[in-house]
């Protein structure tokens, strides 16, 4: 509880410590560089305590297969769809495959926007009227404050 006046001198005389932030968790050296790039992307995003020892499997397979989903769809989109037809079926197929891990992966390590979809918080935004884009066309013109 806190207690007026000023501090005494033994409250003054606590040394408290901060401990030091912890180290953000660096990549295997095993992965290539286009997937280091996209761990050290993920790994930056997020406070550097987010990810544990146990996340690593996952954090690889997410680099890994954003790393080879962005490298495949650059080559799909040089493909001459006329000339390269068959190619680019089979470089479809393999962008859609790298695009079901990526989301698998992001979700499973919370990075995607369903990971943390609440079932309770959407009922009740659903109670109180829509989308909050509806709320905010249904207010558009009143004034703050101006009660009808």
């Amino acid at each position: 509880m806190k207690q007026n006046g000023p501090r005494s001198t033994a409250e003054l005389s606590v040394v408290t410590t901060i401990k030091p932030a912890p180290a953000r968790m660096p990549a295997p050296r095993h992965l290539s560089g286009a997937a280091r790039a996209v761990w050290q992307e993920v790994v930056s995003s997020r406070p550097a305590d987010y990810f544990d020892a146990a996340s690593v499997p996952l954090l690889e397979t997410y680099a890994h297969a954003t790393a080879e989903h962005r490298r495949l769809a650059s080559l799909v989109a040089t493909l001459d769809p006329v000339a390269d037809l068959d190619t680019l079926a089979k470089l479809s197929r393999l962008v859609d495959v790298h695009a079901l891990r990526m989301g698998a992966a992001a979700t499973k390590l919370r990075l995607s926007n369903q990971s943390r979809y609440n079932p309770g918080t959407a009922d009740t935004r659903a109670r109180a009227g829509g989308t909050q884009a509806d709320r905010i066309r249904a207010n558009y013109g009143r004034g703050r404050g101006d009660e009808d």
